[in-house]
């Protein structure tokens, strides 16, 4: 589920050169997340990155592309881990080779999506590492602050621990200087051997019922140090859980000489109490947030996906060589084939030039015979003009014989 309210506390650093993807997702990513750093290359993002860095601008996340010009994203990775080795760092890409994915191992690389990217999956896959990273942060604090605290009480207070059946685990330095005994003397021991004759046993039956129960005592002990000497002490009893604060694993002692002189001392444990309980709280909600991203995190297994797609990979690869070695096999009887095609095609040309110089002689013979033809032709249509003319002259002669024989006829 998206936590808007989250996203909006982040900055993103987002590294794209396509111009059509880069202003789709940039003007969504503005939407979710508080700022929104925009490069194209990986140069021009270390730049703006490098300038996050000295104007105290705190970049979240980076979310980039692989292939660039001038610097592609795993040099952008490189360079950006050198600075800041544990920022969220989400790759965008097309590749699933395994070169690529060993090498995104190598420089860390949170997470990576293969494009076309889901921009659900990459909200959600950001939101996981920031939470996760932020509550990192927020657990080594509580440590931190933790440890400070310790180490104040350290000076003031008497500290020990001891197991779940009162054994004395350990005893800081003024406790045993006002016990008046060695550590060694004292580890193994319980405060009930420290206790004087005259204390009150109905305040340790108390104090044992409330700590099993988990609760935390607080109350007075009378005890008796080691040369004799009684002392007051105002002590608090805290149960301290295991990682899960499922169960307890051991008691921590804090109290405070109760003389005029430690009065000021007794109000400063008051509020190194208070602090134990914020702090003991602080711990409780980043252990249930952790929990929370770490069965979030369960879902997407992103080594189980990058071991799953090395070994997809190389089934690929295994593939693709028995294919180049098919390939290589078709290739060679199709140029066999070819070059039986190509000679019987050769052949069909030679066998169609001679044709077609045959048939050339023969229209050459035929234009010839023709001229001679249209020229003979042309010789006989000569003669029989001439002899049509004869023809005409013969017929004037019949006519003329015709009309002379009939004027005699006429006569007679």
């Amino acid at each position: 589920m998206i936590n808007q309210n989250f996203l909006k506390t982040l900055n993103v650093l987002y590294v794209e050169d396509s111009k059509t993807i880069r202003e789709q997702f940039s003007s969504i990513l503005n939407k979710l997340f508080d700022n929104v750093a925009i490069a194209k290359n990986g140069k021009e993002a270390i730049d703006r990155f490098m300038k996050s860095q000295i104007e105290g601008f705190e970049i979240n996340i980076v979310i980039s592309d692989i292939n660039m010009p001038f610097m592609d994203g795993m040099e952008l990775l490189e360079e950006i881990r050198k600075i800041d080795p544990y920022i969220p760092y989400i790759l965008t890409t097309a590749h699933t080779e395994a070169d690529f994915l060993i090498k995104a191992i190598r420089f860390k690389a949170t997470d990576y999506l293969v494009k076309p990217v889901n921009v659900k999956d990459l909200i959600q896959k950001a939101q996981i590492v920031c939470q996760n990273r932020y509550h990192e942060n927020i657990k080594k604090q509580s440590q931190d602050d933790l440890k400070q605290i310790t180490n104040v009480i350290n000076e003031v207070a008497l500290v020990s621990k001891t197991d779940l059946k009162g054994n004395i685990t350990y005893a800081n330095k003024l406790f045993c200087r006002v016990a008046g005994y060695k550590k060694s003397e004292i580890i193994g021991q319980t405060h009930g051997a420290l206790l004087h004759p005259d204390a009150n046993t109905s305040e340790i039956q108390d104090l044992n019922k409330e700590i099993q129960l988990g609760n935390i005592w607080e109350g007075k002990i009378h005890n008796i140090s080691k040369d004799g000497s009684d002392y007051h002490i105002s002590a608090s009893v805290i149960p301290l859980y295991d990682e899960y604060d499922s169960d307890i694993i051991e008691f921590m002692w804090i109290s405070f000489l109760t003389t005029e002189d430690e009065i000021e001392k007794k109000e400063f444990k008051k509020k190194v109490a208070i602090n134990v309980k914020e702090t003991r709280r602080i711990n409780l909600e980043a252990r249930k947030s952790i929990d929370e991203l770490e069965a979030q995190l369960l879902k997407y297994k992103h080594f189980d996906l990058i071991e799953y797609s090395l070994e997809v990979e190389r089934k690929r690869s295994a593939k693709f060589k028995n294919q180049i070695k098919y390939y290589e096999k078709e290739v060679t009887n199709r140029k066999s084939k070819f070059e039986l095609m190509s000679q019987e095609a050769n052949r069909r040309i030679d066998k169609a030039n001679l044709l077609s110089k045959e048939q050339s002689d023969k229209k050459d013979l035929a234009i010839i015979t023709l001229e001679s033809l249209n020229k003979e032709l042309e010789i006989r249509e000569g003669d029989v003009g001439v002899l049509n003319k004869e023809i005409e002259n013969q017929i004037n002669l019949i006519e003329d014989l015709k009309s002379s024989i009939e004027a005699k006829e006429e006569q007679l």
